[in-house]
């Protein structure tokens, strides 16, 4: 925690850092929970003058300490979630005056703390997305790490700091007018296409749309999907998507049971002019025997891949052979044990050695039996188990479903 004799490593910026400092110093008490030695989780405190809301970002000031050093920032913030807005416990977009490393990640303006509430073992997320990168390390997702957060003197207790999915992280050429970014776009609707003139429903992120608007781009891209004949869908789909990244985001649709991520919950991006498109996993707390609103589901409910155009069409064109691709990427990852109990079981192991200290802090704060959002009493360690067990039941079902779908009918 922070004390006066800590190595500060102080930049040059705004007037009210030596009174914040001195405000953090003076006011801020230690967790006894979290005050240990050696611990190397980091801590970030956030102060404001007003109240922090959904709509607009708020100024604010904050103090991040890490192995001993301490980062003073300016940056705005906001509260974040849909569905999730409804917890007790917020999730928060904030932006940094100036681009920092936190939690050892790459230095950013823009990150996400997300308050995992739902989730008693707060690794749904993380493991998803260290997963999908495991599969190939040239796929783009978020990286995360766990922080304990402090509001205007307040404990928020443990989230999972997070990357945000941006131009930068993507690492798209801003230069090529062929580059873009879409969070949530609502291209793959099978059998109905939301419309609605007053809203994006592409959700553009890259270029600002007064800037160069790209919806006449994907739009064709939708219309491709819906109306291009099997012997066109099969000779033009891989100028419009990247198959093997498709593939593995459909395989981890399938493992973690992602019904919420089939129509939303990724991002959609494009390099450049010589790319085609590519998928960017995002909120997977729906998964690993769990729905996104915390009711039990090992395998009594099925993702239903069918209900994704580009999925559908995908599976059932008849000269792409696609379900033997899908089948033979999944008995791959199964052979290098990246789909695997043991590897799943790794992952947890190292979430754990990080928070271990803290988890029982964030409990007191945030408690884990109230049925008002909870299904059930698990506790902490009753759902890493469950984790466990469906990974073991998921796992059986999809060697014999997948190799099943591959055969000729």
């Amino acid at each position: 925690m922070i004390s006066p004799y800590q190595k500060v490593r102080i930049p040059v910026i705004t007037g009210f850092v030596v009174s914040f400092l001195l405000f953090i110093v003076t006011n801020c008490t230690c967790n006894p929970d979290t005050d240990r030695k050696n611990e190397s989780i980091p801590q970030l405190w956030i102060t404001t003058d007003t109240v922090i809301g959904k709509e607009k970002k708020t100024d604010c000031r904050i103090l991040y300490t890490e192995n001993g050093d301490t980062i003073i920032r300016a940056g705005k913030i906001k509260y974040r979630g849909a569905s999730s807005g409804k917890y007790p416990k917020h999730s928060m977009s904030l932006e940094l005056e100036n681009k920092n490393s936190l939690g050892k990640l790459p230095a950013d303006k823009d990150w996400i703390l997300n308050a995992n509430y739902i989730d008693k073992t707060m690794m749904r997320h993380k493991l998803c997305f260290d997963l999908f990168r495991e599969m190939n390390p040239h796929h783009i997702v978020a990286s995360s790490t766990y922080i304990w957060v402090t509001e205007n003197n307040a404990s928020q207790g443990l989230y999972v700091l997070m990357e945000e999915i941006d131009k930068s992280k993507t690492g798209l050429n801003k230069k090529d007018p062929q580059a873009m970014l879409f969070k949530e776009p609502a291209l793959f609707y099978r059998d109905s296409v939301p419309t609605n003139a007053d809203s994006d429903f592409f959700h553009q992120k890259f270029p600002k749309p007064s800037k160069s608007d790209k919806t006449a781009y994907l739009s064709s891209f939708q219309q491709f999907l819906l109306k291009a004949s099997e012997e066109d869908f099969s000779q033009q789909i891989h100028t419009w998507v990247d198959l093997d990244n498709i593939i593995d985001w459909h395989i981890l649709l399938l493992f973690s049971n992602n019904q919420d991520g089939l129509l939303k919950n990724f991002y959609l991006y494009k390099l450049n002019s010589d790319t085609p498109f590519r998928i960017i996993p995002w909120d997977y707390d729906h998964s690993f025997g769990r729905d996104g609103d915390n009711t039990l589901n090992m395998l009594k409910r099925n993702i239903r891949c069918e209900d994704n155009l580009l999925l559908h069409r995908l599976m059932n064109n008849p000269k792409l052979n696609y379900k033997t691709l899908l089948f033979n990427r999944w008995k791959e990852l199964r052979a290098k044990g990246t789909i695997s109990l043991k590897n799943i079981q790794k992952h947890i192991r190292a979430n754990e050695l990080v928070i271990h200290n803290f988890r029982a802090a964030n409990e007191k704060l945030w408690p884990t039996d109230d049925l008002k959002f909870y299904k059930d009493k698990n506790n902490y360690r009753q759902e890493l188990k469950l984790i466990e067990r469906y990974t073991q039941l998921r796992i059986a079902f999809l060697d014999d479903y997948l190799m099943q779908l591959s055969k000729p009918h």
